[in-house]
């Protein structure tokens, strides 16, 4: 059981897409899937996609974790699918079942709340903001989402990969203090919080990134399992990511940090990065943890 989960993930009827390898040339529409969580005594039915190769056996597993955002576009439909559908295709042609999922009150998942910004992941304000925890209400809903997957007889359970955007990718980090047995890594991919109150300056004064160090100090300080930090340079966070890179590093975590080229836009919007620019650096990753190198 991991953080706040009080109880078992279950697989419902929603949407699964089959990708055939690079070298097979085929795409596969297929059925689909939905996973259930409790938290808190509360029940939320968490809408999502799962990408499946199209080859025989048991294969590694990749969860997706989005980043978070205000009311708008929290609930624009199939949020999550979408934006990381093409990343998503990457890992399923290279042999990785796939599954990306909207968390509490995203796109059709449960747990809508209209108020602006007030996710379920809220804590704190700007100047108070508490990035620990959360970055752990976020890992508190990856957790039971793989736990179910690796069930799967198509999933090889002991070899499972987190990748998270954004707030998504401080979840994925978050996770990694937990030590779940079945996690082999993570990619956390432009990994951070409190955009809106940086508001595109995370060097201003409405930024504290005191707090965010703290955050990954504490992850870091259980957390064993290896983390990939990828940043494009033009993006405003890039500037804080060394230092949170040597926090979690400095209390005991394993990370690399790879700044990449400068990206389309303001270099947050990974469904905009060029391929060219990602899969070296998260390929190597992978193969460094025994797992199947990324297809271009």
């Amino acid at each position: 059981m991991i953080g706040r989960i009080a109880g078992a993930a279950i697989i419902s009827a929603a949407i699964i897409v089959t990708v055939a390898p690079v070298f097979a040339g085929v795409d596969v529409s297929a059925d689909g899937r939905s996973v259930s969580i409790r938290i808190d005594g509360s029940s939320y039915k968490l809408q999502g996609r799962l990408y499946r190769p199209d080859v025989d056996g048991q294969r590694p597993l990749v969860v997706v974790a989005h980043g978070t955002c205000g009311e708008r576009c929290r609930r624009r439909p199939q949020g999550a699918e979408k934006y990381f559908d093409a990343m998503a295709r990457v890992f399923a042609r290279s042999g990785y079942v796939v599954y990306v999922f909207n968390r509490i009150g995203y796109a059709e998942s449960d747990g809508y709340l209209a108020q602006p910004y007030r996710t379920h992941e809220s804590h704190g304000g700007c100047n108070t903001q508490d990035y620990e925890t959360a970055g752990r209400l976020v890992a508190d809903q990856i957790g039971p989402v793989a736990e179910e997957l690796v069930k799967a007889s198509f999933v090889d359970p002991g070899r499972v990969v987190v990748m998270g955007h954004s707030g998504g990718g401080l979840g994925a980090i978050a996770l990694t203090k937990d030590r779940p047995s079945w996690l082999k890594g993570v990619i956390s991919v432009a990994g951070a919080r409190g955009g809106v109150c940086a508001d595109g300056e995370y060097t201003g004064g409405h930024f504290y990134n005191q707090h965010m160090i703290v955050a990954y100090h504490n992850y870091g300080l259980k957390g064993r399992t290896p983390v990939l930090m990828l940043y494009a340079e033009n993006d405003p966070r890039t500037v804080r990511a060394e230092s949170w890179r040597d926090a979690y590093v400095g209390a005991g975590g394993t990370a690399k940090l790879v700044i990449l080229p400068r990206q389309p836009r303001s270099g947050h919007s990974v469904k905009r990065w060029h391929p060219a620019d990602w899969i070296p650096p998260a390929s190597r990753f992978l193969e460094g943890l025994g797992l199947p190198p990324l297809e271009r």
